[in-house]
């Protein structure tokens, strides 16, 4: 009677499992919801207004018209979102990406309207000065472009494109985004 008990909670714990992993896939072009255009590579960009960390207000539409622009979706609590962006900004230092690529972090946190926050010390020795950092407390961005998972990665081109999209951050990640980032600088 014990070894049948003892099955069955295996099998409900697999079954949990599975619900859960299944639960935390990334959105999926598939997903979009009717009336919606999921936004895949070759779909045409949203264009967006906001305000950077220092108030200074952004336009999109004014970035990738001249450049390439590498939108990175990031909470500051996300460890993998950590990665992602150190790995972004170590791959921009070692290649000297300076003007040819606009790298733009819009952060999903909601502050509440706090004017200081304390935001993790690393998070601070990653991000460069140059670097547009994007408040999205209300998720509004975040919504626009569906963002269901974190990190997630949009890389749009000139022409207004997205070029690429990634919304996990898993094996292959590096090498996609090394490859993807190449292809851009020899154009």
């Amino acid at each position: 009677m014990k070894t049948k008990n003892i099955r069955v909670s295996i099998k409900l714990l697999f079954a949990a499992f599975c619900i859960l992993l299944l639960s935390a896939l990334p959105f999926n072009a598939s997903d979009a919801k009717a009336g919606e255009i999921a936004l895949i590579e070759g779909v045409k960009a949203p264009v967006f207004k906001g305000t950077d960390f220092n108030d200074k207000p952004f336009d999109l539409s004014l970035y990738y018209k001249k450049k390439p622009v590498v939108i990175n979706f990031f909470s500051v609590r996300c460890v993998s979102c950590l990665a992602v962006v150190t790995f972004l900004e170590e791959y921009r230092e070692k290649n000297k990406i300076t003007d040819e690529i606009a790298f733009v972090y819009i952060n999903l946190d909601n502050w509440r309207g706090q004017k200081s926050v304390n935001v993790p010390t690393i998070w601070h020795e990653v991000f460069s000065k140059n670097q547009l950092r994007i408040k999205d407390g209300k998720r509004l961005i975040g919504k626009l472009y569906q963002v269901e998972t974190l990190p997630s990665t949009v890389i749009i081109g000139t022409d207004g494109n997205i070029f690429y999209r990634r919304d996990d951050y898993t094996l292959g990640f590096k090498k996609e985004i090394k490859s993807t980032l190449g292809t851009l600088l020899k154009k």
